[in-house]
């Protein structure tokens, strides 16, 4: 959730650039399954009564339609009544109340939110055009000139603080992230869980497991986002050390870059290496390695956008014929050349003797509390709903 935010923090600045134009934010239904219901309860709250004020934003061109709220229970409404706009919220129910089979509304659900929107439109739009100015802002001020690209150069971001590793899962969140999160396809019953592991560790005393299901044509991911974009044009690519359940699981380690609103993804395919079945293998990946993923535009090209890194993470998708499973352990990510290899280097280092120099054990170590989010991933909301690509795992 904490990453739903602040990509939502991050648009606002555009939207105060063109007070010219009105911008409504209409907030995602209710989900069917009540598994993650009150997660998605907390977020719609907070984009409809706490975004605008925690960012101090006063311009009347950016209004919050909670279509969440709407279909949450025939008595709850956002709606014009008695001459004024009201969030009626008469229950606390978070599942959809206008069930169709997924998680979109019915036609009556349909219907009653139509007819509740439009006059709450009405209002989002006179107060707006009231204020609003009569031309949008001059050239120079926050508009390209003409033959600009309409995109903006994407600004370096900070460089990573902390030096080559970037999480060795020995507890806490790491420096300038959100923490670990999960996303899968809630369309299907996949299945993922990305949480700490005191009884194996490469080095250090935990490692971070990876356990997943995956229908068939269906994916999950399991992400690290920067809270600001960094700059990692300094490395060379990225490295860790894996254990496998099973040596072949096939996994895929993703990259998310660029703007924030328009962010590309890319993809590694690993094969875990013979040796990760009973050891730990070290990977290492040149940035080169990483392709666009099939479904964005420039399919298949190198990753290049080492400067403005949004989010690292490992995923797993299966083809249409057939479904997958597998867990893996992963333990100090960092980047290319920052790993010393050797043996792993514990308290308990003489109990688990390697036969060969090139393989190495999984070990335990103390018991230590590894914080690693679990949250499912939440629909920021249909004004928006193209920045949901993120979520969506490269396929083989």
């Amino acid at each position: 959730m904490g990453h739903a935010k602040w990509v939502y923090n991050q648009i606002l600045p555009y939207f105060k650039s063109r007070p010219d134009k009105l911008f409504i934010v209409i907030t995602a239904p209710p989900l069917s399954d009540n598994t993650y219901a009150q997660n998605a309860r907390a977020f719609n709250n907070w984009l409809v009564n706490d975004w605008l004020r925690e960012n101090n934003y006063t311009l009347n061109n950016v209004a919050v339609y909670d279509f969440y709220n709407v279909l949450s229970a025939p008595d709850n409404h956002h709606w014009y009544n008695n001459g004024r706009v009201e969030d009626v919220i008469s229950k606390q129910r978070n599942t959809n109340a206008y069930p169709s089979g997924d998680d979109h509304p019915n036609q009556r659900g349909n219907r009653k939110a139509s007819e509740e929107f439009v006059p709450v439109l009405n209002v989002f739009y006179n107060r707006w055009r009231a204020g609003a100015p009569v031309q949008p802002p001059a050239q120079g001020e926050g508009q390209p000139q003409p033959g600009q690209d309409m995109q903006p150069p994407i600004q370096p971001g900070d460089q990573p603080a902390s030096g080559g590793l970037i999480d060795a899962f020995e507890g806490g969140t790491p420096p300038g992230t959100t923490g670990w999160e999960t996303y899968r396809d809630e369309a299907t019953p996949s299945i993922i869980t990305c949480a700490p592991d005191s009884s194996m560790a490469h080095g250090g005393n935990a490692s971070m497991k990876m356990e997943f299901f995956v229908p068939a044509d269906s994916w999950v991911t399991c992400m690290l986002y920067n809270e600001q974009p960094q700059n990692w044009s300094g490395q060379q690519g990225i490295s860790f050390f894996i254990h496998a359940q099973q040596a072949g699981t096939v996994i895929h380690v993703n990259l998310y870059a660029g703007d924030p609103a328009n962010q590309e993804s890319h993809v590694y395919v690993l094969e875990t290496p013979p040796e990760s079945g009973s050891g730990w293998a070290l990977i290492e990946i040149p940035w080169e390695a990483f392709h666009r993923v099939e479904w964005e535009e420039n399919s298949g090209a190198p990753f290049t956008l080492t400067n403005a890194v949004l989010a690292i993470g490992f995923g797993a998708s299966a083809n249409p014929d057939a479904e997958i499973k597998g867990t893996v352990w992963i333990d100090d990510l960092g980047f290319l050349g920052s790993q010393a290899g050797g043996q792993p280097t514990t308290a308990d280092e003489d109990l688990q003797p390697s036969t060969a120099p090139q393989q190495e054990q999984p070990h335990s170590g103390p018991r230590r509390s590894l914080p690693c989010g679990g949250s499912v991933a939440l629909p920021l909301g249909l004004v928006i709903a193209g920045l949901l690509k993120r979520k969506k795992p490269a396929r083989k």
